[in-house]
């Protein structure tokens, strides 16, 4: 993986991304779909050298963060392929700027002859390191309080267990919570508001019959409201229960309306002191049947968020 260009920066993340992220999806897939079609069973080895620093991005800032995607990723695809009776072994190992290339691939090489069973090797500098858990008594560990009344932002907030966290944060710290999500805020008139559970189903019902009227996705139309309802209920229940919150209407993957969106925040309530990254985007498949725009609306809302 290349390291070329700053992270942060919308144009060379892209490009990153593209590289780094969606080329290896897209390779892989097209690998497993190979497989899949000529009924090969296996074993098979999946292996990656990585760029996080030789640490496993453990001691600092990772030279080249995608290389935590493309762990996980083999790892992930090693798990399947094993469930569906193709055993494979995933190794991943991780090097420092300075190794030379043919010091990586001499030790790449040797580490997959030896056989050994660990999944993530540390490698630069030389030195093989690897990662183990080892127990510590809890109150031992470092702790900080949150500051009480302290501004917070949560993406994906106002949903979910994402809501559940904001709203026990909230009540024990008397946050500011301002909760940021892609659905447009809730109208108390929307004709669907206190409405019965008869009633309800009746509007189902009209929304679908329009969708496929209109040849739209009757499930995503549906969704909407959903999604509506449960982002007004969660707002109206921590209001009820004394929590300062606002609702944000903003796609966290544009980079553009994501600034102006917190510039906002800020202005209106101080500095931002905690972020809770919560936003997402999720449909389950195999993973040679994954449609490459479901691909992008994961990382957009999950990788390009958290960037961004």
């Amino acid at each position: 993986l290349s390291a070329e260009g700053d992270v942060l920066a919308p144009t060379s993340w892209a490009r990153r991304r593209e590289l780094g992220v969606e080329l290896p999806f897209l390779a892989l897939q097209r690998w497993g779909q190979l497989l899949e079609r000529n009924r090969v069973a296996g074993p098979f080895t999946l292996a990656a050298a990585t760029l996080l620093g030789g640490d496993l991005g453990l001691a600092a800032t990772p030279i080249a963060p995608e290389g935590g995607w493309i762990a996980g990723l083999l790892k992930s695809l090693g798990i399947e392929l094993s469930r569906h009776d193709r055993p494979t072994r995933v190794k991943i190992c991780d090097f420092a700027p300075g190794d030379a290339p043919d010091a990586i691939a001499d030790a790449m090489l040797a580490e997959l002859a030896a056989d050994r069973p660990e999944v993530e090797v540390a490698l630069g500098g030389g030195r093989r390191r690897i990662v183990r858990i080892v127990d510590e008594p809890v109150e031992g560990l470092p702790r900080s309080e949150l500051r009480r009344g302290a501004v917070w932002v949560v993406t994906g907030g106002a949903r979910g267990i994402t809501a559940e966290v904001s709203l026990a944060l909230g009540r024990q710290y008397g946050l500011d919570l301002h909760l940021i999500g892609r659905s447009p805020t809730p109208r108390d008139d929307a004709p669907w508001r206190n409405v019965s559970d008869d009633d309800l189903k009746t509007i189902k019902r009209s929304i679908v019959r329009q969708a496929v009227a209109e040849g739209k996705s009757p499930e995503k139309q549906w969704d909407r409201v959903k999604h509506d309802i449960e982002i007004h209920d969660n707002l109206a229940r921590m209001r009820r229960l004394g929590l300062r919150v606002a609702y944000h209407s903003c796609d966290v993957a544009d980079w553009t309306a994501l600034a102006k969106t917190l510039d906002a925040i800020r202005r209106s309530s101080g500095p931002i002191e905690g972020i809770i990254h919560g936003a997402g985007y999720a449909r389950t498949s195999r993973f040679e049947s994954q449609k490459r725009e479901e691909l992008i609306a994961t990382i957009r809302a999950k990788v390009d968020g958290a960037v961004a």
